[in-house]
């Protein structure tokens, strides 16, 4: 007869059930847990977005010929000629830019300008209309003119003024063509030389501006106040040039003056005057920046802006070239680093402090990437701001570009970063850090593309691209930011 099981195998094969089931829930239940705390979480980012960001950046611009009927006269010039003939190739522009030329309605003059000033200014309050990406190009008939004349405005114009029977011709658009190009860029050499671009700073959204006075040591004077009223030069000569300049970067402004420097072991006595040289290859040596104690301490880039007033045993204190003749300039400019101006007396006064002012605003000008005026075109000076509105929508629209192509590397090379690694956290503020750049990115290049484009609208959202959560703006920042806030799992 077959044997029935006994209790102890039953017992045991019930237990063995248990074991079983114990160890099957154990690993139902431990296999997520374990996946959860110890899986590496990667946000998902638009790696095909990320790596195509980098796509060509394109600026329309427009220019409006606008005939002007000033005074009596009823000559009015052809614009829609000369915007035909401009507009059909004659007006080249560079292969990131498109420039689309319109004619006008013509606009009369109630009074008679008497200088190219006035004149500048008076059409500016007859089309106040102003933006940046749209330009005028203003036709004025000349009784007294053999040849037509251009200017260069210091806003968004140039003048032409044509002879009588040049208005219904298109032949003086030719000579239109060096006076639009200046003002518009479109050759971007007569702006941004490749000279001018080394001297200049790297494109950032802050910048400290730092003027000091540099007393030498010995001077009987140092006991006195100079007669270095910052604040005046500053409504003067830099606050002027900066409210043009705001939608472009942000400045703080510093002042100070160091007594006792010693200058550099290049100063040689000049005989005939009994005063001192210093050849102009020798100012390197003479300005020793790193002796003058000047504050560091500002952890936006900083722009130094430096008034050397000798002692009275070197005085007068003379740049000369190397032959010992006389310079065109005491002032001297250190590449991304800020400007010099050598005083020649041992004393400052009022008149001398200005005339510095105003080769640290040229000093400005070329350390942001602005080249000096060119001879070549005739245009009016900007006055005590410094900058003409057409230069700074120049270094506006290249810091657009430069700020697109600093962001879109940046995103790039997170993308090659976080697909080679695999094992690298992302975090979601990461990827919200990248969607908002994407995002500025493409309104940027949105603002670029309408005719005439939102300059101004370009530069901010390019900016924010830049550095979304950077405190200061910098790509640099932007860079760090990201790769700071990645680290490395297991």
């Amino acid at each position: 007869a077959g044997s029935e099981p006994g209790v102890g195998q039953v017992m045991a094969v019930r237990k063995r059930t248990w074991v079983a089931a114990a160890f099957v829930c154990a690993l139902a239940l431990g296999v997520p847990v374990w996946w959860t705390t110890t899986a590496v979480y990667r946000c998902p980012l638009p790696y095909a977005a990320m790596l195509n960001a980098s796509r060509a950046t394109r600026f329309e611009l427009r220019v409006e010929v606008v005939p002007v009927v000033v005074g009596a006269s009823g000559v009015v010039a052809d614009a829609e000629g000369i915007a035909r003939a401009l507009g059909g190739g004659v007006l080249a522009a560079p292969a990131d830019t498109t420039v689309a030329v319109i004619a006008g309605s013509a606009i009369r003059l109630a009074g008679e300008a008497h200088s190219d000033v006035e004149l500048d200014d008076a059409l500016l309050e007859a089309v106040p209309q102003q933006r940046n990406g749209l330009y005028r190009l203003f036709m004025l008939v000349d009784e007294a003119a053999q040849l037509p004349r251009f200017v260069v405005g210091k806003y968004r114009h140039a003048m032409a003024f044509v002879p009588p029977a040049a208005v219904t011709k298109v032949d003086c658009v030719a000579a239109a063509v060096p006076a639009l190009s200046h003002m518009l860029v479109l050759e971007e050499r007569d702006l941004f030389t490749a000279a001018g671009l080394e001297k200049a700073v790297k494109s950032e959204l802050q910048y400290r501006l730092a003027f000091t006075l540099l007393v030498e040591e010995g001077s009987p004077d140092c006991d006195r106040p100079f007669l270095w009223d910052f604040p005046a030069i500053e409504r003067e000569f830099i606050s002027p040039m900066l409210r043009k300049l705001r939608s472009v970067a942000n400045f703080s402004v510093d002042s100070q003056v160091v007594r006792y420097v010693r200058l550099g072991p290049v100063l040689l006595p000049d005989s005939e005057s009994g005063g001192w040289q210093v050849r102009q290859s020798d100012l390197p040596q003479l300005l020793d920046s790193g002796r003058w104690q000047l504050d560091v301490t500002a952890t936006e880039p900083t722009l130094n802006f430096v008034l050397v007033v000798p002692a009275a045993a070197h005085s007068p204190l003379a740049v000369v070239n190397s032959n010992g003749g006389p310079v065109s300039s005491n002032a001297y400019l250190v590449p991304q680093w800020g400007g010099v101006v050598v005083h020649r007396a041992a004393s400052l006064d009022a008149d001398s402090a200005r005339a510095a002012a105003r080769a640290f605003v040229f000093q400005l000008r070329e350390l942001l990437g602005v080249a000096r005026p060119s001879d070549e075109v005739p245009r009016i000076f900007a006055g005590s701001g410094g900058i003409a509105t057409w230069e700074v929508d120049a270094v506006g629209r290249r810091l657009t570009r430069r700020h697109l192509e600093s962001a879109a590397d940046a995103l790039a090379g997170l993308a090659r970063l976080t697909d080679q690694v695999r094992y690298m956290r992302i975090l979601d503020h990461i990827g919200d850090l990248v969607m908002k750049a994407l995002a500025r990115m493409e309104d940027a290049r949105a603002a670029m593309r309408i005719a005439p484009p939102d300059a101004d609208a370009a530069l901010t959202a390019a900016k924010e691209a830049t550095a979304v959560r950077g405190r200061h703006g910098a790509s640099t920042a932007f860079r760090l930011k990201l790769s700071q806030q990645l680290w490395l799992a297991g």
